[in-house]
């Protein structure tokens, strides 16, 4: 009767084969990604065998790959149902929803089938770690694909999807030696496209770490005398000798000498000057040009300055680090150079 039924459903051009036959080249469509050709002959097979689990599940993927996410849910849930608590059945449940995007649904798959150690761990770290990557989870997903790489540490996808995950967290070093490790297993596997497929990702990675070297090259690092209500002290040089201890002041708009500075060097005002100082005062000071000041190799020449009436210590103002961005760290100040856009 079974084949009379599949004699009237069936084109007569078309052989005759077996519902195994059906179901093998569903999945091979499925493997080519042709995916409304395995709908097709799972959509057939299911309506002569309805209980068939394997249709169910392979039908329930394919619906996940089409974005189908109710049918792909709902025949699923079929699948579990008929079969029991079968791992295998769990295991593609948790990875149709990780097609679909039910994150939290595909983590608690891999998770309760990693506790119950039914399945192949590697697999089942690797699955939650790409589920945890996508909701940016990227220190848990670190530690699931070093889990999966402990188990299988010759497995190229592994070391591509950490190398990933440590390029999101910006440990641009770690990722590219994890990228560069997969191209090598791919190739000795045997593995053509996928080597080519992360020419593009280890590109950007050395790239983006031959930017991250010449900022650093670019950093001044000066260090801090001292402390004066919070705010450092450093040394600054004057005219390519003078040592003068200053406050590297934030808020101060422009670079004040104290009328001592002042004489040592040979100011001599130009005109005065009215200055908002960071306490909000407004003081009225003259104003000099001093041929140069140093700070670490940070260097500006021909600065105004103002010459402070009452002050006790000179303010390293922001007419002389303006093109910087200032850290702050526990014995050290790092000027960074400012793009010229944000200048």
């Amino acid at each position: 009767a079974c084949l009379d039924a599949i004699e009237t459903l069936r084109p007569n051009t078309e052989p005759l084969i077996s519902s195994q036959g059906f179901l093998d080249d569903a999945i091979a469509a499925a493997q080519q990604g042709n995916y409304s050709k395995a709908l097709q002959d799972l959509n057939w097979l299911l309506k002569l065998d309805p209980h068939n689990v394997e249709a169910l599940v392979q039908r329930s993927f394919a619906h996940a790959q089409c974005h189908n996410s109710d049918a792909a849910i709902k025949d699923i849930a079929k699948a579990m149902q008929l079969a029991g608590p079968a791992p295998k059945i769990q295991l593609k449940r948790g990875e149709i929803y990780l097609l679909l995007g039910h994150i939290d649904s595909a983590i608690a798959d891999f998770s309760a089938l990693i506790d119950n150690k039914t399945s192949d761990p590697a697999q089942l770290y690797y699955l939650r770690g790409q589920a945890l990557q996508d909701i940016h989870n990227l220190e848990q997903a670190f530690k699931d694909f070093s889990q999966a790489l402990a188990k299988q540490p010759n497995n190229a996808d592994y070391h591509q999807a950490r190398g990933q995950t440590s390029e999101e967290k910006g440990h641009l070093e770690e990722s590219l030696i994890d990228y560069r490790q997969a191209q090598r297993l791919y190739l000795t596997q045997g593995t053509l496209t996928a080597p080519q497929h992360l020419h593009p990702s280890i590109h950007n990675v050395e790239a983006q770490l031959r930017t991250l070297k010449q900022q650093q090259e670019r950093i001044i690092s000066v260090p801090i005398k001292s402390f004066n209500s919070g705010t450092p002290v450093v040394e600054v040089r004057f005219n390519d000798g003078c040592p003068f201890d200053m406050v590297l002041d934030t808020g101060a708009s422009k670079t004040f000498l104290t009328q001592t500075m002042g004489r040592l060097l040979n100011i001599t005002p130009i005109e005065m000057g009215r200055f908002s100082m960071a306490d909000g005062r407004i003081v009225e000071s003259p104003i000099g040009i001093v041929n140069s000041i140093a700070l670490g190799s940070a260097r500006v020449e021909r600065l105004r300055v103002g010459i402070s009436p009452t002050g006790n210590e000179g303010l390293l103002g922001q007419n002389f680090f303006g093109r910087y961005d200032i850290q702050i760290l526990q014995n050290t100040n790092e000027l960074h150079p400012r793009h010229p856009k944000s200048e």
